[in-house]
């Protein structure tokens, strides 16, 4: 970043909680905290972001998360199994004999949701859009004709 450049307030607190070491958030985005997810987005490598539906859900998500990691260390000396992420449902599909296709894109979805469907047998999708996707994924799955 250049001198005439200013950092966002959003890239100033996600620069400390990785100089922290944090790496996960928990809490959802709102017209107050664009700039801090926006900020967040471009560190998903570094810190895992939760996003339940209401926010009373990722203060007891975080509680919950916390406690687990504090009875761990204080228990046992050691976290045990609490650095786990999201499973790849792709690869579970597969080892279960389905199709499995990973979408990133919401450009994807009308060709994968056609591929599903014309494949005539079990298959999963799993839709990852990153946090700035503001594009609902149905204009890409309604046919043409009724967009």
């Amino acid at each position: 970043m250049s001198e005439t450049e200013m950092r966002t307030t959003g890239e100033a607190i996600v620069d400390g909680l990785l100089a922290h070491g944090v790496d996960r958030v928990f809490g959802i985005p709102g017209v107050q905290t664009y700039a801090l997810y926006e900020a967040l987005a471009a560190q998903t490598e570094n810190i895992t972001v939760y996003g339940p539906r209401h926010e009373q859900t990722a203060a007891y998500m975080a509680f919950g998360y916390a406690q687990v990691l504090n009875d761990q260390q204080r228990l046992y000396g050691r976290t045990i199994g609490s650095k786990l992420q999201n499973p790849s449902f792709v690869d579970i599909a597969r080892a279960f004999g389905a199709e499995g296709t990973h979408v990133s894109d919401p450009s994807q979805l009308e060709r994968v949701v056609a591929d599903a469907i014309n494949a005539n047998e079990p298959s999963v999708i799993e839709v990852a859009l990153p946090l700035d996707a503001s594009a609902s994924p149905w204009r890409f799955l309604m046919p043409a004709s009724r967009r």
